[in-house]
């Protein structure tokens, strides 16, 4: 279990992969629709950002359809903040005031 699921797990959220025991692990396309999530979580950094992946997410027709996406429920993770460390407080803290501010269903 690295920081980004100990900060999910703090802030409630059920994480898709959570049952993969891999640190770092690639999951298909079908397997993000399948699981259908009420929120996306995203990690921002200078060379792979938040607003890029949302493009990506936007233009895949495999995930464009997801209501997650179709409502723009994302939640943005600083990359600092996803690494083990202090930031992590603040980072949950961050995690649960997005949440509040998005309707989930």
């Amino acid at each position: 279990m690295g920081a980004p699921q100990m900060m999910m797990d703090a802030a409630g959220l059920t994480n898709i992969a959570a049952d993969v025991d891999e640190t770092w692990s690639s999951l298909s396309w079908e397997v993000i629709v399948d699981a259908n999530p009420d929120v996306i979580v995203l990690v921002d950094s200078a060379w792979s950002s938040a607003e890029k992946k949302i493009g990506m997410l936007e233009a895949n027709p495999a995930t464009a359809q997801l209501p997650a996406v179709l409502n723009g429920r994302y939640l943005i993770v600083p990359f600092p903040a996803g690494e083990a460390g202090v930031r992590n407080v603040e980072a949950v803290e961050s995690l649960l005031t997005q949440l509040e501010a998005i309707d989930l269903p």
